[in-house]
């Protein structure tokens, strides 16, 4: 069986304008790139989601947990566990920081709410060692909900599930996308932020 480039393309595409988006483009250019490239990547993944997945939500929802989730978590746990050591050595210090914040050393209320925070919400991870770690949890949850929206669809209708699962990955990009547009132009988006 020859393989379909077709999707190599498109994800190659996305890849190509994630990397423009992220390399200090114009603001209009990295806001319309922001407003689909992220539903480009669900949209080509729930091409390449087996229907047999359908069939057993539940097998399938515990496999995610044990191949996404508990590595987040433990990487998680690990990185909370050195962040003082990291900020005792100062590749974690008080004057430098991302996304205008800085480090500080943890106390054990601090450790404790992290901890919470990152087994029940999946926030509040090592945001400086870990921070592109928001896409787990969008990978997580995005799979699931497509498994699980995809498995409702094909029981309530006659759609074939291959038409199911790629409806819903199309429903679910799109709407993701308009989600970010409108937050980009909304008073209280980016554009507000940016013009002040």
């Amino acid at each position: 069986m020859n393989r379909d480039q077709t999707l190599d393309i498109l994800k190659g595409f996305g890849i190509i304008l994630m990397v423009v988006a992220h390399s200090g483009a114009p603001v209009w250019l990295h806001d319309f790139i922001y407003t689909f490239h992220m539903p480009l990547f669900f949209i080509a993944s729930g091409w390449f989601f087996s229907e047999r997945c359908l069939d057993d939500t539940r097998g399938f929802a515990v496999r995610k947990i044990k191949c996404i989730y508990w590595p987040y978590w433990k990487w998680c746990i690990i990185f909370l566990l050195l962040h003082n050591v990291f900020y005792s050595v100062g590749i974690l210090n008080n004057s430098y920081g991302s996304s205008d914040s800085v480090s500080h050393f943890y106390s054990i209320k601090n450790m404790a709410v992290y901890l919470l925070n990152f087994t029940f919400r999946m926030t509040s991870y090592e945001g400086y060692l870990l921070g592109a770690y928001w896409f787990v949890r969008s990978l997580l949850w995005g799979s699931l909900l497509l498994c699980f929206c995809s498995a409702l669809l094909s029981k309530v209708t006659y759609i074939k599930k291959q038409t199911c699962i790629l409806s819903v990955a199309a429903i679910f990009g799109i709407l993701g996308g308009q989600f970010l547009y409108l937050t980009y132009i909304s008073p209280f988006g980016r554009k507000a932020v940016i013009e002040k």
